[in-house]
């Protein structure tokens, strides 16, 4: 949805990154466990860290959306109050949890269906929204370079 200039890591690989070097981040979020993955919780603090005074944005996928006000607030409290997050739904998928927390996972999705509620979706309208924010604010910040 941000067109070419954009590069994507995934934290699992660790990557060492320049945060100086690009005009904004995003960081995309699961929750597990009703708490932010915290490889997300390592890179926001380093983004913060870095004092870029740059733009930071993030969106959280989890199941719960009632709680969503809750993932958003603890995104922002991480990222700072100029941060920009929305909720972006999820979906309810054990593929990489294990022990009790994959128990908790398939819990949750035997209760979904014995009460014949649709399992979460994502939010394609929140991360649009998400997008048209990063591209406006791209768009604002460098008008007045020219």
């Amino acid at each position: 949805m941000l067109g070419k200039d954009v590069e994507v890591w995934s934290t699992k690989s660790n990557p060492r990154v320049i945060y100086k070097d690009y005009d904004a981040v995003v960081f995309g979020t699961n929750v597990r466990m009703f708490h932010l993955n915290r490889r997300f919780r390592k890179f926001a603090k380093k983004w913060t860290n870095a004092n870029t005074l740059k733009p930071a944005y993030a969106y959280v996928i989890g199941a719960t959306a009632d709680r969503a006000n809750e993932y958003i607030l603890s995104a922002k409290k991480i990222l700072g109050d100029k941060s920009y997050v929305v909720f972006a739904g999820g979906e309810l998928n054990s593929s990489n949890a294990s022990g009790f927390a994959k128990g908790v996972i398939e819990s949750v999705k035997d209760s979904y269906l014995k009460k014949g509620v649709p399992f979460p979706s994502l939010d394609i309208e929140a991360l649009q929204k998400l997008a048209n924010r990063i591209q406006e604010d791209y768009q604002k910040s460098h008008q007045n370079k020219f």
